[in-house]
This record gives structure tokens, C-alpha cells and sequence, in this order.
């Protein structure tokens, strides 16, 4: 299927062609659901920057979204194209958490929109993606050996696809918390294995889009290898720029005593400057710090740590897997136990590295129990299932609205009245407010008639009169 995707993509190009009529769209703004020549029912949204004309060619960045939210997806890149002078094509349809046709037909539609309904340069395609989307940016650029760089937020390596060209460079970022930490951090080692020019931001975060803030320097960083490659002419200007920006974001781990992240960066800074300009700060910070004693410690530290979530998460997947059995089932305190649950709980609370990797272990059960799990339970109709693992997901995060509202379904489903009514009353509390939603639920049919669910139906309602708009 994956052979199928990006082998559609070079007849497209060649079938289309140019319009003798360019479409004019304001440049400095966005342009919503613009329908795609090739499959009007693929749209996305576009913004030119302001400097915009179409005597010369612009670099491109296509975006993929894992629910297709074009975009508030190009807004997180606004800025950046707005200063680089970038074109955004942003999809309102790609997806994850399920098959791959919806990614099929939105990159099938979007490539040739890119390199014959704009004038961009064709050796400055790039992509961008979160989670699902970053293994789109990932494949895109992979099986068509044409895009020149891509920015990969809380994604990981697509299954069997060979690594062993990159031709692309990647600019990676990761929350702390984010479930695919490792992953990400994987991908960073096997680029650094190849002498792929890559670099990966961790950020106080979960699993999500990079900020408006961090696309300012990864399209700087996009930049700069552009120069190097020859793609672009060098401008000193944003050398300069950008490196003093990249020697304080080393310095600043130095100061604040994370010696071997300070290693790292200024690692980096020399290697995304080498051939830009002179070197010899960064690399003498490099080299002192290699011979620290701390980095030494702080490197073994990591590793017992890392070597603890990795063995952690293996077990998440391998007790996740004897749920499958419908033979045996496994009671919810089994399971708990199984999954070391109470002792992730406690050392999250943990300061430090600890804490962090406990954190990622939980993230990663919580998404399998309040997603996953979950919506193939109820698509089978195994409630009970679905309980247990809404369940333990409560027990993660408590104050998750749409958690406490799919354990009110489950128990509906299962005649379970009062613990129903009880859970919506406590998904109510915890910022469930679509009254609409819950009223046309199925599942809920059976509470109906019930004054509690009533009376909820009213409470949601006013809360949602009062909810902030949405962004």
C-alpha cells in the first residue's frame, strides 16, 4: 500500500497540465478549502507571504495534519513563511489511526498542485507532520527522493521502509512527555548513524505540534542547509542571525546545568554552520564538555533510565496484547498489576529523569486504554473491555472529560444505570459540554428517560453557552 501511495504521484505530475490562467489568491492571508485540479474532493488551505509574485520561484512547504486540520495547522507556520518567504499547501485530508487511503489521495492530489499550480522551486520541497503526518512527511520524502527537508513533530519511522538513502534533511521535535519520545530520538541517532544533517528539539510538552514559536528557527534551520547545499545563495544576514540564536540555545543548557544536552547542541551548532561561517566556539565548548566528568555521569544516567522505559513499554504492549484473547478474559486488577501501574503512578512524581520516563510509559498506556483499545471494544461491542481500560485510563488522568463520558457510554451499555449516570455526571464536572453530541448518542439511548440525565443535559448546555470559542 505504501509502494501504491507514492507510485501514483509521478503519472499525476506528468498528466496535469499547467493552467494558462494563474489562480489569484491575496497573498498575507489564508486561503480555506481550496479544491485541488486533479481531485476536487481533496482541499487545503494555502498562504502565499505578502512579498509573493509570480516572476520567481518560492520554496514550499507542504503540511500534514493527523486530522486534517489545514488550517490550524498552517497557522503554526504562519510566521515563518511570512519571514523566509515560503508557500504553505496545508491538507485538510490526511489522517492516522487508520487506513492509509485518506493519505493516499490527499499526497496523490497535493503534489501536483505543489509543482504546476505554483511557482515554486523544485528543489526546495519540503514537508511537515505530526505523529501520523510526520510518517507521511517521512514517506513522502523517502520513496520520491524529492523533498529537501522535512519537520517532524512527535512522529516515528514508518514499518519497513528502507533507511538505507536519506536524501532529505530533518528537523525533529518531541515533548518531553510525548509517547514518542524514543521513537524520535531513534530516528535522530539513525541520522546522526548516516551523516544526515538532523536536528531534534525537546520541548516541555506532550505529544503535539511544535509551537508557532519553535517553526520560526526550524524553517531558519531549513534555510541554512539550503545554503549549504547550494540550493539557495548564502545570506549573511540570516547566518548571523541564526547562529547567535543557536549559541544562546546551547549556552543556556550550559548555564542551567544540563552539560550533556549544552554537549549536544553546540555539537550541533558546529555541524549546522560548518562550511557557513567560522566554528571554533562551538567547538571548543564542545570539547571541553566531552572531557566533563558530569556529561559522563549525566550520559549514564540517561541510559539506565532510557533502558527503564524501553523495558517498561515493551511490557505496556505485551500486556496490552493478552487483552486480544476474548477466551480469557483478564480481570481489570490483573491487568493493573500487569502493567506496573501503581508504580509509574508514583514514580511520576519524581523529579527529573525519572519522572520524565514514567511520564512517557503512562502517556503511552493512556492513549492505547482512552483511544485504541477503546474504539475497537466498542466497535466489537465488548463493553465490559472498554470499561476496564476507561478505567485505568481514569486513573491516569482523572479530570479527562471525554474519558469519564465513554465510561458512561460503556456502562450504559451495559445496563449499569447509576454508574452511567454517575460517570456523565463526573464528565460533565471535568469539561464535557457537548449536550448535542451526548443527546444523539446511541449509546447513551438507554438513559434517556432518566431526570439525571436530564438534568445533565441542562448542565452541559450552560456550561457550553459559556465554554470560550474555539481557536
Amino acid at each position: 500500500m505504501i509502494r501504491y501511495l507514492f507510485g501514483l504521484l509521478f503519472p499525476l505530475l506528468l498528466a496535469i497540465p499547467v493552467s494558462a490562467q494563474q489562480d489569484r489568491f491575496p497573498p498575507g492571508s489564508m486561503a480555506e478549502h481550496i479544491a485541488c485540479r486533479s481531485d476536487p474532493t481533496q482541499t487545503y488551505t494555502l498562504y502565499l507571504p505578502t512579498s509573493f509574485t509570480t516572476d520567481r520561484k518560492w520554496p514550499a512547504l507542504l503540511v500534514f495534519d493527523p486530522r486534517g486540520r489545514a488550517t490550524f495547522a498552517a497557522e503554526i507556520f504562519r510566521a515563518a513563511a511570512e519571514k523566509y518567504g515560503w508557500i504553505i499547501i496545508s491538507s485538510n485530508d490526511t489522517r492516522s489511526d487508520g487506513p492509509m487511503e485518506p493519505n493516499i489521495k490527499a499526497v496523490s492530489a497535493l503534489w501536483p498542485e505543489v509543482h504546476l499550480r505554483y511557482p515554486t522551486d523544485p528543489d526546495r520541497i519540503y514537508a511537515a507532520g505530526f505523529s501520523g503526518g510526520g510518517i507521511v512527511a517521512w514517506l513522502l520524502g523517502q520513496r520520491t527522493g524529492l523533498l529537501a527537508g522535512i519537520i517532524n513533530s512527535g512522529g516515528r519511522l514508518p514499518e519497513e521502509i528502507p533507511t538505507e538513502k536519506i536524501a532529505f534533511v530533518h528537523y525533529g521535535t518531541t515533548g518531553v512527555r510525548d509517547f514518542n519520545y524514543q521513537p524520535m530520538h531513534a530516528i535522530d541517532a539513525l541520522l546522526e548513524k548516516k551523516g544526515v544533517p538532523h536536528r531534534l528539539i525537546v520541548f516541555d510538552g506532550s505529544h503535539q505540534w511544535l509551537t508557532k514559536e519553535m517553526a520560526l528557527p526550524a524553517v531558519g534551520w531549513l534555510e541554512l542547509q539550503a545554503m549549504k547545499r547550494g540550493l539557495r545563495a548564502k545570506d549573511q544576514a540570516i547566518i548571523a542571525e541564526r547562529y547567535g540564536a543557536d549559541m544562546q540555545w546551547a549556552s543556556t543548557a550550559e548555564s542551567e546545568g544540563n552539560l550533556l544536552e549544552a554537549l549536544r547542541r553546540y555539537e550541533n551548532v558546529a555541524a549546522t554552520f560548518d562550511g557557513l561561517r567560522e566554528i571554533s566556539e562551538p567547538g571548543e565548548k564542545a570539547a571541553a564538555l566531552r572531557s566533563n566528568k558530569e556529561v559522563s555521569r549525566e550520559r549514564r544516567e540517561e541510559q539506565s533510565w532510557e533502558d527503564y522505559e524501553t523495558r517498561q513499554t515493551m511490557n505496556v504492549f505485551r500486556t496490552i496484547k493478552s487483552l486480544d484473547d476474548p477466551d480469557n478474559p483478564v480481570a481489570l486488577q490483573r491487568v493493573v498489576h500487569d502493567l506496573h501501574l501503581d508504580e509509574l503512578l508514583k514514580r511520576r512524581e519524581a523529579k527529573g529523569l525519572q519522572g520524565e520516563a514514567a511520564q512517557r510509559v503512562l502517556e503511552s498506556i493512556y492513549v492505547q486504554t482512552s483511544f485504541y483499545i477503546m474504539r475497537d471494544a466498542f466497535a466489537q461491542k465488548n463493553y465490559s473491555k472498554a470499561l476496564m481500560v476507561l478505567t485505568i485510563a481514569s486513573r491516569i488522568y482523572p479530570d479527562r472529560g471525554f474519558v469519564w463520558y465513554n465510561i458512561a457510554a460503556a456502562n450504559a451499555r451495559l445496563k449499569h444505570k447509576g454508574e452511567a449516570l454517575d460517570a456523565l455526571d463526573r464528565a460533565v464536572d471535568s469539561g464535557f459540554h457537548d449536550a448535542g453530541a451526548a443527546q444523539a448518542d446511541d449509546d447513551l439511548a438507554s438513559l434517556r428517560e432518566e431526570p439525571r440525565f436530564q438534568q445533565a443535559m441542562t448542565k452541559m448546555k450552560s456550561l457550553q453557552s459559556s465554554d470560550p470559542a474555539p481557536r
